[in-house]
Parts: structure tokens; sequence; C-alpha cells
């Protein structure tokens, strides 16, 4: 374990936490150094908007390759709950068998793996429902809203994972990556330009969930 002895310099909240490879924003592929205090603002983000407690099971379904096993981790570690691993390439068939027998009560996926679970499958267990990554069909809504807290969230990993989450939806909302009247995650400020007829926009992100040597651009 490192001391503070061993330390060169003192540890600070801006310091970085981990560095991770991807294209990303701007699809040249480069180094995102993400801090400390991004990930204590997320770590707080989840816990206030998603209700995670010590007694909640969160399943881990991502790849330690992706962002997103970020999110899943700090999820259960921040508050000291339960984290539910599921096996490689096996995600249909885990969710039917270990979801309910582990009492999972927090999910995240993307919406194409949750479109791809069958009608069989049970979620019972699961109160509080994630989807991130890609465009959310309101379809998918309308079959796994009822009966829990489905939210859609969007952020690269630029800033420490999350940007913008919506929700709770319900069925007969359509969503995007950003839902209308979405709140931020903790640190992070955002701005959205209109395009023509306040339609289309862009998203413009700042504040400490920023990753570090991130200058001003578009998300």
């Amino acid at each position: 374990m490192v001391s503070d002895g061993d330390r060169v310099r003192p540890l600070r909240a801006g310091c970085a936490a981990y560095v991770m490879y991807t294209s990303g924003s701007t699809g040249r592929p480069k180094g995102v150094v993400v801090t400390h205090e991004g990930l204590a603002n997320l770590a707080v983000e989840e816990r206030v908007r998603f209700g995670v407690s010590s007694g909640s099971r969160v399943s881990q379904v991502s790849s330690p390759s992706f962002d997103a096993v970020v999110y899943e981790w700090l999820m259960a570690f921040s508050v000291g709950a339960r984290l539910v691993v599921a096996p490689p390439g096996v995600f249909g068939v885990w969710v039917g068998g270990v979801v309910g027998r582990e009492g999972v009560s927090h999910c995240f996926v993307t919406p194409s793996v949750l479109a791809t679970l069958g009608s069989g499958v049970g979620l019972g267990s699961v109160r509080v429902l994630v989807v991130a990554g890609e465009v959310c069909a309101p379809e998918l809504v309308a079959r796994w809203a009822p009966g829990r807290e489905f939210f859609n969230a969007y952020g690269p990993t630029e800033v420490t994972v999350q940007a913008t989450v919506g929700g709770p939806l319900v069925a007969g909302v359509w969503c995007r990556w950003v839902v209308r009247g979405g709140g931020g995650g903790g640190g992070v400020g955002r701005v959205v330009a209109s395009g023509a007829g306040g339609v289309v926009g862009e998203l413009y992100v700042a504040g400490s969930g920023v990753a570090r040597g991130i200058g001003v651009g578009r998300v």
C-alpha cells in the first residue's frame, strides 16, 4: 500500500485516478485522465439519484476495458453495496437466472443488450434500471419501465462517464441519449447550443467532471 511518505507530492482531488484509452468524442485515439474529484462527484450523483445504499445489489455487466465498469463499481463500492459480476458472453442467460437469485436491485445495460432479453427473462428484483451508450427506443421504455425506475444516461469517457441523465421515464416518452428535462451529473455543468428551431443542438460540458487535458469543444 502506498503511504504519504512514498508520494513525491501531496494527493489532491485533481490528481489522476485512472487513464483510459479511447477515441471518444473527437474520433482521434487518446488517453483520457480522469480525476479523483470527477469520480467523487459521480459517486454522489449515483447515490442520490438512484437511491443506492449498503443493502443494494448492483450488477456488473461491463468489461473492465469499458469505462462503464467504473459507473457500476462506484455505484456499489461508494456505499458498501454488493457487486454481482456477470460471466462474460452469457448476459441473456445470466439475467434470466442470476438477477433474480442474487436479488439485483440496480442494473446498468446498453439499450441493444436490453433489447435482446426474451419475454421470459425476469427483472423483478431490479428497482433501478439505467441504459446508456445508444439511442433508447420507446418500446424498451414501454416494456421495462413499469414497476421500476428507468433512467436514460449519456456521457463520454472525457466527462467521467456521465454528463447527463434523464428520468425516471415512463411508457410513451420518446427518448434519446440526452432526455428533455434530464439533470446532470455532480460536478458537471451543461450548456445546450440550439440548432434550427431549437430542436437539434450541441451539448457543451464543463466543470470538475471533465477529464484533465480536455479543452473546450463539442461532446
